[in-house]
């Protein structure tokens, strides 16, 4: 709304940057559950299956231009 009180604008639909923010947690999440679990119960092979998934996921939210780990 306006200063004045008329509508100048309305949003109508789903936010989907918070969709986005709450699927990029739950993988997070589900990262971090994955990794203690396998820590513990996997085998090597499980572990460093799941090495490589979560460093293919940090290269995926990294900035555009910053240097690798």
């Amino acid at each position: 709304m306006s200063a004045t009180g008329k509508i100048t604008g309305l949003r109508i639909g789903p936010d989907y940057l918070q969709f986005a923010d709450t699927l990029a947690l739950a993988a997070c999440s589900l990262l971090v559950a994955l990794d203690g679990f396998v820590g513990r119960f996997g085998t090597p092979e499980e572990q460093e299956a799941l090495g490589a998934l979560v460093n293919a996921y940090r290269e995926l939210h990294e900035p555009l231009g910053a240097s690798p780990r």
